[in-house]
């Protein structure tokens, strides 16, 4: 009897050992699985911090380093300056800039008054610049010595009757029309060169050349000669004396006389004055001294 039953008891303890393994292996394996990612886990977060104090702590070491470096460094600085400071240097140094400064404002306003000075020299052309350039203005307005005009002429007026003569002056006898003993001269041809001498309006009148009438016939718009001119050469002759510029205007001084004959006269009261052998500059006192004054290349005044 007793042996059957421990027969049928080893035939239910397997089945029973059976089951209860397999219930404590998958408890045991999740038990397993999330103990060991809790200790990973852990593991993974002190490794983590501790890397996190040695990199603070090297850079608190680092930063204490440059920290203390800065302060040496200043110290030194500081302690440069007040040897410096001791010794003078820097009011050496305030008074060498002041001397500089000084210096610079000194060479600053010679530049500046030499380059003033050349500005003006460069501004200010000399009076033979000034010859060069204008002397040919005068070349249409002089006078023969034998004109009607001539005391008029060198007390500065500036009258129709000496405009038309210099006008006439100018022009080419040979051009105009001849008739028997007279010649005539076309209104247009003479306000033509009148305008290129003077300007203002032109008004034709009748006016005297060296001892011709010069008529105007309204009816003809011409000028009638009372002979044949021809062109002649003046005994007058003159030296610039002064040129100068001023508001667009150019007024020439002159000193002239008559030459003739190796003597030099004065040309309106025909006195002797001297010699040909000597500047009119030096005669200005006893010559005819007279001022052209130009503007736009034609002459608008005289003066005396």
């Amino acid at each position: 009897m007793p042996r059957r039953k421990k027969e049928n008891n080893e035939k239910l303890l397997p089945a029973l050992t059976d089951d209860t393994n397999t219930i404590d292996i998958a408890a045991l394996k999740d038990e397993l699985k999330d103990y060991v990612s809790l200790e990973i886990k852990k593991g993974f977060t002190e490794e983590v911090e501790k890397a996190n104090k040695r990199l603070i702590k090297e850079k608190n070491k680092a930063i204490l380093f440059r920290d203390i470096l800065i302060i040496l460094l200043i110290a030194g600085v500081g302690f440069l300056i007040y040897l410096l400071y001791q010794e003078g240097f820097f009011a050496k140094i305030l008074s060498n800039k002041n001397i500089n400064n000084n210096q610079e404002v000194v060479n600053e306003e010679k530049n500046l008054e030499e380059y003033e000075h050349k500005e003006e020299e460069v501004k200010k052309p000399t009076q033979e610049d000034l010859k060069k350039e204008y002397a040919y203005l005068l070349d249409n307005y002089i006078m023969l010595e034998d004109s009607l005009y001539l005391d008029d002429f060198y007390n500065g007026k500036l009258t129709p009757e000496i405009r038309s003569y210099l006008t006439l002056r100018m022009m080419k006898k040979d051009t105009f029309s001849i008739e028997e003993d007279y010649q005539i001269i076309e209104e247009e041809d003479f306000k033509k060169n009148y305008l290129t001498l003077f300007n203002g309006d032109f008004s034709p009148i009748s006016f005297d050349y060296n001892g011709n009438k010069i008529r105007y016939i309204s009816k003809m718009n011409a000028y009638m000669t009372s002979a044949i001119l021809k062109d002649e050469e003046t005994s007058i002759v003159r030296e610039i004396l002064e040129i100068e510029e001023s508001n667009g205007k150019i007024a020439i001084t002159t000193v002239e006389g008559i030459i003739r004959d190796n003597y030099i006269f004065n040309v309106v009261t025909r006195n002797f004055v001297a010699n040909n052998n000597n500047d009119l500059k030096n005669f200005v006192d006893k010559l005819n001294k007279v001022t052209y004054v130009f503007e736009n290349n034609q002459l608008v005044d005289l003066v005396k």
